[in-house]
């Protein structure tokens, strides 16, 4: 019977189905323009429209990738390897231009001693410069100074060089005499000692002309007398010291020229590399000179400059002080007024570097009259800033962030504002850094606190005054910096708990900020121990107490591991011979801790707590032998089994939630990654104590030594931060939102560091980023929400909640930041999405700030089949076959009816026959209960995407 019912009802749904494309094809024969032409063109506007979209949607994400996130100075591009800069008007238009002295001309002869060069860089009047523009010299170019040497009223330059040619026999100075209108001729080269390095300008024998005098590292100063007309007599030479095998040579590498006895006469000062002194040399006013009186004791000084510091009327001598690169510093000696100085006071600075050869400036940078000094940390990438009451000290010291390598400074007023500029060069970059100063000793850069020595970080509020501090460790002390608010800290308080990382918490529960830090070393020492500092709520702390540890600690965390509301501690360690494991440390509320479980052979290296699997309870989370682990907490102070993910020989480990759906992520930093750099390694969490096989993403660096996760670009999106363990950089890898990231861009900093630490330093609401090395605290700046962008908010959902079948609506608003115009396309999406789970529509799907849109959220009903009688007989279908059939022929045989008319009615009455016999069941009774949408939450995601701008907002609903 079953059989036969089937071949009865095939043919009716063969008729059904040709029914419906017959009527299909009509409609779509309507469609059809009766204008071929207009066909055509409906088709070309809809081609066109499409290269267009894409090239729109290309250029904006081109143009975002390129908005800088941290504050930087800008930098304009020089000749190779800049050596020295100096700032003059040489064109004549009342703004301040840079002139480069470059070490090299070519780099395909660089190394075989070519030719150098100076670049001119126009200024245009507002802190920008033009294009450089060179002009050869001699060969290995290293300073230079612009003066009138001719008395035609116009700028020339004159250049050191420590070759006069390729076969580097003699030194030289280059002459290059000015047009007036930024360019000159080419250069004509006087002798000069061996070894040039520095030069100076000034009237040395009163005639009116300008003189010449270079510091040569041979042991000499040359004098060139000036005619007047850009020529120069011969060199006269007045020796520093006798340089022979037997002896160290004093090697002067900086020359000054100043009345140092009050006389009015001309005297020079240089500063002796390996003189470690500097030598005064009297001028008698002829342009002779009287033998040198050596002063002072310096570390490898190689820069100096005079100026009257303390308001006296005596000139006082500023250099350099090395120290071996250890503490580098400035070395300030005050002068009698008689060409004698008093014993030097020093102030530390920031990563000058042993064969720098920095540059000082002094200068009135807050328009107060008193004199503050500047000084290029070539190691440090930064300036150091010496600023006081006018008194000849200096209590405050800032450092403010360069290119790479700055070898020398200058100071201008680069956009006519008033206040005093600072330039670098910077010779690793082939680049000039431009810093424009506000006026109060502060300039527009990246902001370096002091030298310091500690490159791993932690953060907290240790004085309750609303301002991020820094505490930093890695060296001899952990060095609490109190922050100013600004992205600047107040000088250092040092703590004997350096060795090891810190760790920041309220360990006794009152409210003020703690530190823990991590002291240990191999198993030849006494013993290892976690040392808990509690604070005072004022930024001092108590006396400190020891918690002993297994040998070589590596890494700590701390969650309350126990459920009794106090924080513990969980250390992970590597001893030698080769046990490693981890320690819990359970807090007490007074803020002590004792020893609960040592769980031997599980882990060893980098630490992490977190709520892997959504229970409340913190886990575990930690790298050892190319294996990522995990340890599921039981709530009690006791973990599970670990569960191992393979890793690329991770060393570093952090935790995130990467791809924005509230659960908990895992980036490791691996060690290779194909044959030219290290990566990261995400591991997506499921949110039950699992995570996804890793992917791997370039980390732009040969080594990462310090991993952090935060939104830098403020698309709502995770991103990641890279300290680069090979280079001074900070890589930041943005990321899309779903796990996924691009390649990373990078931000220089002072030095090496080896962590990172994320907070808001200046108060802006945004993340900045810690970055303390060897020789400073560097702190990137946030200003990605300086830049037009867009935000996205949602209001509730109602109602809510609601019966499966009814539906929900909320509205979406689009805001402008920072004058941002664009449309915004939205779109949105349901999670879970079991069978019949609710479904999102948003209308209109794309905006401009501050239109608002709808989103639409439909659920689906539950349904009940009708009970259906049983036909009983085949004579049924024996029945209606032939009323069909009559239907059928008799609206065919009508004239006058449309090929459209019949169609219908014939489609309209099979189906009806269709309907009657579906009406038939073969059994009797009710049929099972058809289900609607589950009842649960879910969570509604709103995207608006702009170009390559995505911002997100979520909201919920309940369904019933």
């Amino acid at each position: 019977m079953k059989r036969f019912l089937l071949a009865i009802e095939l043919p009716y749904i063969s008729v059904l189905l040709a029914c419906v494309l017959l009527t299909e094809a009509q409609t779509e024969a309507d469609r059809v323009p009766a204008d071929p032409h207009q066909a055509v063109a409906s088709f070309r506007q809809r081609m066109y429209s499409l290269p267009l979209q894409r090239k729109h949607l290309s250029t904006a994400a081109q143009d975002s990738s390129s908005e800088p996130l941290f504050l930087e100075a800008p930098s304009y591009p020089t000749g190779i390897s800049p050596r020295w800069v100096a700032v003059a008007d040489i064109n004549s238009d009342g703004k301040d231009d840079l002139v480069v002295a470059n070490f090299c001309a070519d780099p395909a002869t660089c190394a075989q001693m070519g030719s150098s060069s100076i670049s001119v860089l126009l200024g245009n009047g507002d802190g920008t410069f033009g294009n450089h523009v060179d002009y050869l010299t001699a060969v290995g170019s290293t300073s230079l100074v612009i003066a009138d040497l001719n008395n035609d009223g116009k700028k020339d330059v004159a250049v050191t060089n420590i070759c006069s040619d390729s076969s580097c026999i003699a030194s030289s100075v280059s002459i290059l005499v000015g047009r007036g209108d930024g360019t000159f001729v080419p250069h004509v080269d006087y002798a000069t000692g061996p070894g040039a390095l520095s030069i100076a300008v000034g009237d040395v024998n009163g005639d009116g002309h300008l003189d010449l005098v270079t510091a040569d590292e041979f042991e000499a100063v040359s004098v060139l007398l000036g005619n007047g007309d850009g020529t120069f007599q011969g060199h006269v030479d007045y020796p520093t010291s006798i340089c022979n095998p037997a002896a160290a040579c004093t090697a002067p590498e900086a020359v000054v020229i100043a009345d140092f006895n009050g006389d009015h006469k001309p005297d020079l000062a240089t500063a002796n590399y390996y003189g470690f002194n500097f030598s005064v040399f009297l001028g008698n006013g002829d342009g002779t000179f009287q033998p040198h009186s050596d002063q002072g004791e310096l570390s490898n000084p190689s820069a100096i400059a005079a100026a009257d510091l303390n308001g006296d009327g005596n000139l006082d001598i500023v250099t350099d002080d090395i120290n071996n690169n250890i503490a580098d510093a400035i070395a300030i000696f005050f002068g009698n007024g008689d060409g004698t100085f008093q014993p030097k006071v020093g102030y530390r600075t920031g990563g000058i570097g042993t064969d720098a050869k920095p540059a000082i400036a002094i200068a009135d940078f807050n328009a107060s009259g008193e004199r503050t000094i500047a000084i290029n940390n070539v190691l440090g990438n930064s300036i150091t800033v010496f600023s006081g009451p006018g008194n000849g000290t200096f209590p405050s010291q800032h450092g403010w962030g360069t290119g790479g390598v700055p070898y020398a400074l200058a100071v201008g007023d680069f956009n006519g504002d008033g206040q005093t500029d600072l330039v670098a060069v910077n010779g690793a970059e082939d680049s000039a850094s431009v810093l424009l100063g506000n006026g109060d000793n502060t300039f527009v850069s990246r902001p370096d606190s002091e030298w310091l020595a500690g490159p791993i970080p932690s953060v907290a509020d240790f004085n309750r005054d609303g301002n991020a501090d820094l505490l930093v460790s890695g060296g001899v002390y952990a060095r609490l910096l109190l922050g100013n608010g600004d992205g600047t800290f107040q000088p250092r308080v040092d703590f004997d708990s350096g060795v090891g990382p810190t760790l920041t918490g309220d360990f006794n529960r009152d409210g003020k900020s703690d530190f823990a830090a991590l002291i240990g070393c191999d198993s030849s020492c006494p013993s290892s121990f976690v040392r808990i500092h509690i604070g005072n709520g004022d930024g001092t702390f108590q006396p400190p107490v020891d918690y002993p540890v297994p040998s070589t600690p590596n890494s700590f965390a701390s969650a309350d591991f126990n459920s009794d509301g106090n924080p513990d501690l969980v250390v992970s360690y590597s001893s030698n011979p080769p046990v490693h494991g981890m320690t819990i440390l359970l807090g007490s509320a007074n803020g002590t801790f004792h020893t609960s479980t040592d769980l031997t052979n599980e882990g060893g290296g980098n630490v992490v707590a977190q709520d892997f699997n959504g229970d409340g309870r913190p886990d575990l989370a930690v790298w050892w032998a190319d294996n990522l682990s995990v340890m599921l907490g039981n709530g009690d102070g006791t973990f599970r089994a670990l569960v191992d993910y393979p890793a690329l020989s991770a060393s570093l480990l952090t935790v995130g939630d990467l791809n924005g759906d509230n659960k908990p992520d895992l980036v490791t930093a691996d060690s290779v990654f194909g044959n030219r750099a290290t990566s990261e390694s995400v591991f997506l969490g499921n949110g039950d104590g699992t995570f996804q096989p890793p992917v791997q993403y370039d980390a732009g660096a040969p080594l990462v030594w310090g991993l952090a996760v935060g939104d830098f670009d403020g698309d709502q999106h995770a991103d990641l931060a890279v300290a680069d363990g090979a280079a001074a950089y900070v890589n930041i890898v943005r990321g899309n939102g779903d796990g996924t990231f691009n390649p990373p861009s990078r931000y220089i900093t002072g030095g090496v560091s080896e962590g990172l630490a994320i907070a808001d330093f200046n108060g802006d609401g945004q993340p900045d980023i810690a970055a303390p090395n060897f020789y400073s605290a560097s702190v990137l700046l946030n200003v990605a929400a300086e830049f037009p962008m867009f935000a996205l908010s949602g209001s509730s959902l109602t109602p809510n909640p609601v019966m499966a079948g009814q539906s929900s609506t909320a509205t979406v608003n689009v805001s402008s930041v920072n004058g941002f115009s664009s449309s915004v396309s939205l779109s949105c999406s349901v999670s879970p999405e079991p069978s019949l789970a609710p479904q999102c529509s948003i209308a209109p799907s794309s905006v401009k700030p501050g239109t608002p849109a709808t989103v639409t959220i439909s659920t689906t009903a539950p349904t009940t089949a009708l009970v259906s009688p049983s036909c009983g007989s085949t004579f049924f279908y024996a029945l209606w076959l032939p009323v069909i059939g009559f239907a059928v022929f008799g609206i065919g045989s009508r004239q006058g009816r449309r090929a459209g008319s019949l169609t219908f009615m014939t489609c309209f009455l099979l189906l009806t026959a269709l309907f009657f016999q579906a009406g038939c069941g073969g059994d009797h009774g009710e049929r099972p209960r058809k289900p609607g949408t589950p009842s649960g939450q879910y969570t509604i995601t709103v995207t608006g995407t702009s170009g390559s701008l995505n911002r997100t907002t979520t909201m919920t609903v309940t369904v019933q």
